[in-house]
């Protein structure tokens, strides 16, 4: 005997040179009696007999492996190929009931909002709704993951040190940025405003130097990082350098003087354009003042009776 698989069609199979057997075969039939005519004119034959094997269905359950976020919705299609009509139903593999986030229609499986306990593997069961006779058929498991929802990433911050430096011109300087926990971040440094940086300093991954500081250096300067999630840039708070101005002779007035012995005589000192500076009088060399020189610590030298013993410079 031999066994072949049909599907609601008309088939010839020609089994001899003279014998050619005309077979209609309905869907439901696994018994089929045979009408056989020879070419030979005989009449009929005896009853055949013929035994169809239907291939097993093979659901599939697409995807296998989904991973998801806290509060995200997931989505599983259960399918069988070449079989529009079959019906489908989901569980948990684990056995457990579905809760009210879980919806399982025409196939698909959808956990809406989707929350840690919702994590497992889950199996779609297919059946055919036109033959009561077979058993369900399951496809293979697919697996939900669902994590934590990462927590909002914190902004670009950069960061300088020191926040602002005062400077003797000629000396060194420099300004250190960086960004916490990004050791790569690309930085860069600009005079404020968007301004170019003065010549002679340098931009050296992250650190802003100054060789030798002049007076046209003196300003606030930002650094500014890229973030690649905005395509911006973010800039720092404004670091200043100062720079001092040079350094100023005290003058002295009068420069020279004569008096009468027993009369007051008065020196004054200042520097100028530093009205603040701190002042003090001494015999040249460092001597300590003579007495009866009074020495009022804001640039004043004052002797009210001038003796011989106050001759000398100061």
């Amino acid at each position: 005997m031999q066994v072949i698989s049909l599907k609601n069609r008309e088939i010839s199979r020609e089994f001899s040179r003279f014998l050619r057997v005309t077979l209609l075969i309905s869907k439901s039939d696994e018994k089929v009696k045979t009408l056989v005519r020879t070419n030979f004119g005989l009449g009929e034959s005896n009853p055949g007999r013929l035994d169809v094997t239907r291939e097993p269905w093979r659901p599939e359950a697409d995807p296998p492996v989904q991973d998801v976020e806290v509060g995200d919705a997931a989505r599983f299609r259960c399918f069988v190929r070449g079989v529009p009509h079959a019906d489908f139903q989901w569980r948990r593999e684990d056995g457990q009931p579905f809760d009210a986030a879980v919806d399982h229609s025409a196939g698909y499986l959808t956990v809406h909002g989707s929350q840690l306990h919702h994590s497992g593997r889950y199996i779609c069961s297919a059946t055919d709704p036109q033959d009561p006779t077979q058993p369900p058929i399951d496809a293979p498991a697919v697996q939900l993951n669902v994590r934590d929802r990462a927590p909002p990433r914190q902004p670009l911050t950069p960061q300088v040190d020191p926040i602002q430096q005062t400077v003797d011109p000629g000396q060194p300087a420099k300004f250190r940025c960086w960004v916490e926990g990004h050791p790569n971040a690309q930085l860069r440094w600009s005079g404020r405003g968007n301004r170019p940086l003065p010549q002679g300093a340098r931009d050296n991954r992250g650190e802003l130097v100054f060789p030798s500081v002049t007076q046209n250096d003196a300003g606030e300067f930002i650094c500014s990082v890229y973030d690649p999630e905005s395509g911006k840039y973010v800039d720092s708070p404004p670091a200043r350098l100062d720079v001092n101005q040079p350094a100023q002779p005290p003058q002295i007035d009068p420069p020279e003087q004569t008096v009468h012995e027993n009369t007051p005589s008065y020196i004054r000192c200042w520097v100028p354009g530093n009205p603040n500076a701190r002042l003090s009088f001494a015999r040249r060399g460092g001597q300590p003042l003579p007495p009866d020189a009074y020495d009022d610590g804001r640039g004043s030298l004052r002797i009210d009776r001038t003796q011989t013993i106050h001759e000398g410079e100061y």
